[in-house]
């Protein structure tokens, strides 16, 4: 997979992933390759192994892949399902990581609003009172300072203390704890899915 995306070889990523897919199915393909694939690009990135542009070939498809998954769920959820909304914060752009929870969370039958990328907290607040929502999942792959961050998990606690909100993101999971009981850390898709599984 990492010599695809450095050769630019769609055809040669395309091949591999229908294997994985095949022997795996989707779900796990996305929890067991995938996801860890795009935590390894993160670390390539970062050192400066890999172009951004070789990082924005790859996930593009993987993308796409994931967008074409969400819409081929077709059962519909029950009129009694949990809802949750899925948003990236102010700053935040990289967006397929909550794809990913988008796809468990819909497949796993709750009722999902995706509301995407650089979502301004005054936006997201009249969002939520429009939907009601029971749960809100959000992902910070930026570094914001600890200052900036433990801001931002204030804000949320105060404009939405009645919902459980989950959070994942490099930053949020070196701070280890969470002082405020509405606010959940979870670690990558698996632990989301643990952890939701038990609602």
């Amino acid at each position: 997979l990492t010599l695809s995306m450095i050769d630019f070889d769609e055809a040669r990523f395309e091949k591999l992933l229908a294997g994985f897919i095949l022997k795996l199915g989707f779900e796990r393909t996305l929890l067991e390759v995938v996801y860890p694939f795009l935590t390894k690009i993160g670390v390539l990135w970062l050192s400066n192994n890999i172009s951004p542009i070789q990082e924005h070939f790859i996930t593009n498809l993987i993308r796409q892949k994931i967008v074409v998954a969400i819409d081929g769920i077709t059962h519909k959820p029950a009129e009694d399902a949990k809802s949750v909304v899925l948003f990236l914060p102010e700053n935040e752009m990289h967006e397929i990581g909550l794809l990913f929870f988008h796809y468990l969370l819909k497949n796993m039958g709750f009722q999902t609003y995706y509301l995407g990328q650089y979502v301004p907290l005054a936006d997201l607040e009249k969002s939520v009172e429009r939907l009601k929502p029971d749960y809100m999942v959000a992902s910070i792959s930026y570094s914001p300072s600890q200052k900036q961050l433990n801001k931002f998990l204030d804000e949320l606690n105060e404009r939405f203390t009645s919902i459980q909100i989950y959070i994942t993101g490099r930053a949020v999971l070196e701070q280890g704890f969470s002082k405020h009981e509405n606010l959940h850390f979870f670690k990558d898709a698996a632990d989301l899915k643990h952890q939701f599984v038990a609602l």
